[in-house]
């Protein structure tokens, strides 16, 4: 998961992005969180550590970020399916 976070506020010089994932038609939860922090403002992802997924399930995922003072706005939600069946051995 990806997001570029900023705060108009200058003074504030790390930022954190608290990235949120779910299975389509369920709800947000703190279970599925993580978290990524940098200077403001930066581009910034992490990736679902491994075991947080089932395979063939599509996912919501979004972001916000803090800046120790206030929280920004949710960003927009995006979706993936995930695919955990590794390929085929090269022939």
């Amino acid at each position: 998961m990806s997001a570029k976070q900023s705060d108009p506020d200058t003074s504030q010089q790390s930022l954190t992005t608290d990235f949120y994932w779910w299975p389509a038609g369920g709800a947000r939860s703190e279970s599925n969180k993580i978290a990524q922090s940098s200077g403001n403002p930066s581009p910034v992802s992490k990736a679902i550590p491994a075991g947080r997924l089932a395979d063939n399930t599509t996912y919501v995922w979004q972001s916000r970020t803090w800046d120790g003072t206030d929280h920004g706005a949710w960003s927009g939600t995006c979706e993936f399916t995930a695919d955990l069946t590794p390929p085929a051995p090269p022939t």
